[in-house]
């Protein structure tokens, strides 16, 4: 990510918030996925 905003491709990147967790948050979203259907 460091490199993407320190490149010149990120020149249009602005006012934007961008979670950085590790992948924490994408864990949630597939372990939520699973349970979808249990009643």
């Amino acid at each position: 990510l460091v490199a993407y905003l320190a490149s010149p491709a990120a020149a249009y990147t602005t006012g934007t918030s961008i979670l950085v967790d590790g992948g924490m948050a994408l864990s949630a979203a597939v372990a939520n996925a699973a349970h979808a259907g249990t009643v």
